[in-house]
């Protein structure tokens, strides 16, 4: 009470300014609690270990085709999801950067988070228990350290050799792509 505001007066003000709730439950015992609290919240609730992370940092650079590709396997993979998306370029409309729909179609799913987010606490957080990335070595360390399933997306320089590696160690997956024009499979 340092602050001055109650727990539950604070519990109320987060709820109200947030776009989701991640919350230590499990979704196989408490299915129902957790439907309950989102219809009370009014919002989505991920329990622990159920959400992926989609992040390819500030370096990649990916088109607004592979964001739309990204998007349509994030939508059909019917996870729960956080994606830290950065713009193409600062030019690109935001209403036109995902497919037409996609935020209506996911809003219960999961959320797009346009520009930077703070990666690492994300990570931590309990309800993260996947990461959708790039195979820079950095970022394969960072999320390797939080226990995350590795879902690797490679783009360019070492990533495919990062990924050979976590693949056959058995820390990770990599994500295919064609092997003629390289969209993903």
């Amino acid at each position: 009470f340092a602050s001055g505001i109650a727990d539950d007066d604070r519990l109320i003000r987060l709820l109200k300014v947030s776009r989701a709730v991640c919350i230590h439950m499990c979704a196989a015992l408490e299915p129902h609690y957790i439907e309950l609290f989102a219809k009370l919240a009014g919002k989505p609730v991920f329990p622990p270990r159920s959400v992926v992370f989609v992040g390819f940092g500030s370096e990649t650079k990916i088109s607004k085709e592979q964001i739309h590709e990204i998007a349509y396997g994030v939508e059909l993979s019917d996870v729960p999801f956080i994606w830290a998306l950065r713009k193409p370029d600062e030019n690109c409309d935001d209403d036109k950067l995902l497919p037409l729909g996609f935020r209506q179609r996911t809003a219960e799913q999961g959320l797009v988070q346009l520009g930077w987010a703070p990666q690492r606490e994300i990570l931590m957080h309990p309800s993260i228990g996947g990461s959708l990335f790039h195979a820079w070595w950095g970022s394969i360390i960072e999320t390797m350290q939080y226990g995350h399933v590795l879902v690797l997306l490679l783009f360019v320089f070492d990533q495919p050799l990062n990924a050979k590696v976590i693949v056959e160690k058995g820390l990770g997956i990599e994500v295919e792509r064609d092997e003629e024009d390289g969209s993903l499979n």
